[in-house]
């Protein structure tokens, strides 16, 4: 789900710029930040586990080992740093880029429509070259190296399959880090994060970006330990329980009032005496509901998109089991089996009563 892998990136709460690099290095980073966090721990700067909490709710999210020194920002504003160490070392956030994909043609067009960013999967190498190095080189950042960092994306992974999803989900993740010099002759670090989310035929994906910038003499040693904490971050189980219960509820919610349409449709059917829905509709019935209560969990968005665009709507013809495009965003459409239908927002209006036009059977059209 469109909503898993944000709240995948918030708790860790770094995020960044931009980025650079040439050559994707499949070599791994071996990071000495055990042997870092050991050799400080023992000097006057101990490493501490550091807390991480949501600005809005105050709740503490994660905490993750630190150098006593170094200081967590718990409410930064654009322009500021989540985080800070001695003599100019800083970690600044930047959401990223997030993007869907259908191999439907038609799905696609409508997100696009709907202003949503619609893009083919493309992997992080590729991210990196044709979206994060043009940025970079405006700003004349000179790239130094690159490196695969895997034990970044199985921290990725193992948070998120604590995450409550509905369905079969198909999850990857890739992390890398890229390494250059500003005109300043700063150091900078470039963590990248890159996440695919694939189900029900919808590929979710994007990148959230890591910075640490730090003088030149400093450099290997914060990286090192900001790659260590990283490593090593624990997430709040009360905070996972508290997300994971909010989504479970929130498709609870969706299928209780699909249900509840279903039983209101089924009243106005017996009061207004209409023939019987056969076996073969409330089979087509239950399917469109599973999969709408399956996508508002995967991504909200869908239901905006298929009613807002060119102010139509979506009625399902329970009459004859298909699906059709209508004019207008009427509270009510009456629909017949010749595929006919009739907008109103009165909700005291009945075609079948209606003498002008009950020559043959309407019902009341489903919105999908």
């Amino acid at each position: 789900m469109k909503t898993s892998a944000s709240l995948l990136f918030s708790a860790i709460l770094f995020a960044s710029v931009a980025c650079t690099g040439q050559n994707y290095n499949q070599g791994n980073y071996n990071n000495q930040g055990a042997q870092y966090a050991q050799s400080t721990s023992s000097g006057s700067d101990q490493v501490v586990m550091k807390t991480i909490s949501n600005p809005q709710t105050g709740q503490v999210v994660a905490q993750m080992p630190l150098p006593s020194s170094w200081n967590i920002n718990p409410n930064p504003g654009p322009q500021d740093a989540a985080a800070t160490g001695p003599g100019g070392i800083e970690i600044r956030s930047f959401v990223g880029q997030s993007f869907t994909f259908s191999n439907d043609q038609y799905t696609n067009q409508m997100y696009r429509q709907s202003g949503q960013k619609v893009r083919q999967p493309v992997g992080i190498e590729s991210a990196i070259k044709q979206d994060i190095i043009p940025e970079v080189q405006k700003i004349g950042l000179q790239f130094e190296k690159m490196y695969a960092l895997p034990k970044l994306a199985q921290v990725d992974k193992a948070y998120s399959d604590q995450l409550y999803t509905y369905g079969q989900q198909q999850k990857s993740f890739q992390v890398a880090g890229a390494e250059f010099t500003g005109k300043d002759g700063k150091k900078e670090l470039l963590i990248i994060h890159y996440y695919e989310t694939y189900g029900m035929g919808m590929y979710f994906w994007g990148y959230t970006l890591q910075n640490l910038s730090a003088p030149q003499q400093s450099f290997e040693s914060a990286k090192q330990t900001y790659i260590y904490a990283l490593e090593n971050i624990q997430h709040n189980p009360q905070a996972i329980a508290a997300y994971n219960a909010k989504e479970s509820a929130q498709l609870s919610a969706n299928d209780a009032a699909f249900q509840n349409r279903m039983r209101n449709n089924q009243a106005n059917f017996e009061a207004t005496q209409r023939s019987h829905v056969n076996s073969s509709n409330a089979i087509n019935e239950a399917q469109m509901g599973i999969y709408r209560t399956q996508t508002e969990s995967f991504n909200r968005s869908n239901q905006q998109i298929t009613n807002g665009i060119r102010e139509e709507s979506t009625m399902y013809n329970s009459t004859n089991g298909e699906t059709y495009q209508v004019e207008g965003q009427s509270n009510t459409y009456w629909m017949n089996a010749n595929g006919e239908y009739i907008p109103t927002d009165n909700s005291l209006y009945n075609p079948n009563l209606d003498q002008n036009v009950n020559s043959t059977e309407w019902v009341e059209g489903d919105p999908r």
